[in-house]
């Protein structure tokens, strides 16, 4: 058997988009707060959610806003996972995780090696892995999120 792909799909700001992407089999719809990338609004987010079936996860992005005001919002809108995209400091994701599942973004401009920050090589440089090396190796089992 296969491995399943689960596909989440984030700025989701109108309901016709949101209800597609569940037709066509997305497993989590992404809508963002004010200030984060693509920012939307609690009421939108939450007539969003309040119109998905039970089986997409509510996914609610946010960039550098207070864990009181993460959590204010995921309750008004009804979400179910909090994904912070900013600069926050890891108290602050724990804090969330208290009360919902976290996603935490990180930038990829900048890779941290155990020498220190570098710049990532051009794209034109990369190279697949060996093919005997590219299979995945099993992990724990799935995960809701």
């Amino acid at each position: 058997m296969g491995a399943r792909v689960r596909v989440k799909i984030c700025g989701i700001t109108r309901l016709q988009d949101a209800l597609l992407a569940e037709e066509l089999g997305a497993y989590a719809l992404a809508s963002s707060s004010p200030r984060a990338p693509g920012g939307g609004s609690p009421p939108k987010a939450r007539e969003i959610s309040q119109a998905l079936g039970p089986f997409t996860v509510r996914v609610g992005v946010f960039r550098d806003q207070e864990p009181e005001e993460v959590l204010r919002l995921m309750e008004e809108a009804r979400l179910q996972v909090a994904q912070l995209h900013g600069g926050e400091p890891p108290e602050w994701a724990e804090a969330v995780g208290r009360f919902f599942p976290v996603i935490k973004a990180f930038p990829l401009e900048v890779l941290l090696l155990p020498s220190g920050p570098t710049t990532p090589p051009p794209p034109s440089s990369w190279t697949a892995p060996p093919r005997e090396a590219a299979s995945p190796t099993p992990g724990p089992g799935p995960n809701p999120f």
